[in-house]
């Protein structure tokens, strides 16, 4: 049995498309012959690398990988006969990118794939793919990037867009990666832009996005095909899902979220296709606008069909609290949620059913969680109210400016949707919000930011060090050291990521300052909230705000995973030092 190796021209042929993939974003808008002569000649180098690859392979490869191959030579020339005979409008530079995408998910497939059936394909893979698959966070990490690549193939198609001509390929990357990472900023108008399909392939992406990548990839992989995981992305999933990592136990919590999540959006579809009758009838929009609403408000994206947002829907109160409900959900996160429902059945079982139950009470996570998102909840309702009711909200009446503050003190930490106009709002509202934005939602949740129970972390640490303690105690529990030293961490690091990006886009842009901090942190944070920036973004300012957007949707914790390294163990202790400070 001929053993299989993997060709370095499978890796140089994933690169090379890569950078096709790339150029192709930066020079769209540019006419130069000699360009675009370049640009051909790079696209068949690319087809004939790729053709050699397979050939030189084809015969000594199992029929597994023949099998794909061939497949994917059937998709190539389908796509090549839908251009060359115009099945499917399309221009030849999206031709050129769905071939390329393509070509780079095959040797993607033949790079990272794995085989049960061929154990000498894992040992004979290059040693940087074996580091990243055996890291989780860089599993995560690649997870989320093909997303947004097919994604952005999917909103590169005509079908995808309602005019025959396709959006640009950096407005496609942009609006991929805000859907997938469940940020909800666009560079486009959503309702008049994408047709019905592209608007379908957001609602995908958001609720892909939303449950994320490893927990549809073990749903799908283990529970739907019996595939087996590794452990490190069992563990992986049972630290964002607060499970023990049993695998029974695990694969029962995946289900109970998927049931949670479609329940919670199907209570949501329901009720805004209720609400929306008098103005949409018993219709198939209705039902669209309703489920896409009901997916971007749980998943807390914030991508709304409306040009203008929720703020022709201010003074309405039922809407309002549809999405309310729907955010604070979701951005309370399953393991909250789940500790809060199996609270009330004991407190039912024991109080009402008179039943013997053991007490366990609300757990300490749980407790820091809705005590901090509690104090923001009603802390933004009564500032954005006190800063904004003479300025924003003083022509509404004072049920609405209240309804009004309530609502963007929901949405802002988390979602991105407004019913009032954020370029009108005051400077400190703006400071408010902005604060809001960065400290975000529940670890675990939809949400983004640097998590409130990092905030509690960080708040007891401090509360401890002016007290003179040595231990970090709340509510009769001890926080590690270690624990309270990530926290920092990720305090501190997103802090700093923020600084040089605002620094970036301020140098890039000519917007005030405020609107680039807000627009900046708003993309870190994954809220989606914008002043009109984002229409009005340059090529960094794009490229620059996916990259936040990615980073902040995978979360501080598991860029610090992609960037620690195991400890070396050393018997060496150095003489400690005292240094000045402050």
């Amino acid at each position: 049995m001929n053993e299989y190796k993997i060709s370095p021209l499978s890796c140089i042929v994933f690169f090379v498309s890569l950078l096709f993939i790339l150029a192709a974003a930066f020079t769209q808008n540019i006419a130069m012959p000699a360009l675009l002569h370049i640009d051909r000649t790079a696209f068949f180098l690319l087809v004939f690398l790729y053709i050699v690859d397979v050939v030189s392979k084809y015969s000594d490869r199992k029929s597994l990988h023949n099998y794909f191959d061939s497949i994917f030579a059937g998709v190539l020339i389908l796509a090549y006969i839908c251009y060359k005979f115009s099945l499917i409008m399309m221009t030849f530079m999206t031709f050129r990118l769905v071939i390329t995408f393509l070509i780079m998910g095959r040797s993607f497939m033949k790079i990272f794939g794995t085989n049960e059936e061929s154990r000498d394909i894992q040992q004979h893979r290059p040693k940087f793919v074996t580091n990243a698959m055996n890291n989780p966070a860089r599993t995560v990490l690649l997870g989320y990037l093909y997303l947004i690549l097919f994604g952005t193939l999917l909103l590169s198609l005509p079908i995808s867009v309602t005019n025959e001509e396709p959006i640009s390929f950096s407005n496609a990357l942009f609006m991929a990666a805000s859907a997938g990472t469940i940020t909800g900023l666009a560079t486009v108008d959503v309702l008049a832009t994408f047709s019905v399909f592209g608007k379908i392939v957001l609602c995908v992406l958001v609720q892909v996005g939303g449950l994320g990548i490893m927990i549809v990839s073990y749903f799908f992989g283990y529970i739907i095909f019996r595939r087996k995981m590794k452990y490190q992305n069992k563990a992986n999933i049972s630290a964002d899902t607060n499970n023990d990592g049993n695998g029974r136990s695990l694969s029962s919590t995946i289900v109970h979220i998927l049931i949670f999540t479609f329940f919670v959006e199907l209570l949501g579809a329901v009720s805004l296709f209720i609400h929306f009758i008098p103005l949409y009838g018993l219709t198939a929009k209705n039902v669209g606008y309703a489920i896409f609403h009901a997916v971007t408000g749980f998943c807390n994206a914030g991508f709304c069909i409306y040009a203008s947002d929720l703020t022709p829907f201010v003074s309405d109160i039922p809407l309002n609290l549809i999405f309310s409900f729907l955010i604070i959900i979701g951005g309370l996160g399953f393991p909250v949620c789940s500790d809060i429902v199996r609270y009330i059945i004991r407190w039912w079982r024991k109080n009402i059913l008179h039943q013997y139950v053991p007490y366990k009470g609300l757990s300490v996570n749980t407790k820091i969680v809705l005590i901090i998102s509690s104090l923001f909840l009603v802390g933004g309702t009564l500032l954005f109210y006190g800063f904004e009711h003479q300025n924003v909200i003083r022509d509404f009446d004072i049920g609405t400016q209240y309804l009004a503050s309530f609502f963007q003190s929901v949405t802002v930490r988390t979602a991105g949707f407004n019913s009032v106009d954020f370029s009108s709002l005051r400077t400190p509202t703006l400071m408010m919000l902005i604060w809001m934005m960065f400290i975000g939602g529940a670890s675990g949740s939809m949400a983004g930011g640097v998590k409130v129970n990092t905030l509690g972390i960080l708040s007891v640490s401090l509360f401890s060090f002016l007290r003179g303690r040595s231990e970090n105690v709340i509510m009769h529990k001890s926080i590690s050291h270690t624990l309270a030293y990530k926290s920092f961490f990720i305090f501190f690091m997103s802090e700093l990521l923020m600084i040089i990006s605002i620094i970036i886009l301020s140098c890039t842009h000519s917007a005030d300052f405020i609107t680039v901090c807000f627009e900046t942190i708003s993309a870190f944070s994954t809220t989606g909230a914008s002043m009109g920036m984002t229409s009005n973004l340059n090529v960094v300012g794009k490229y620059l705000i996916i990259v936040l957007m990615v980073l902040g949707k995978i979360g501080p914790m598991t860029v610090l995973m992609l960037l620690s390294r195991e400890e070396t163990p050393s018997n060496i202790r150095y003489p400690d030092v005292d240094i000045l400070i402050g």
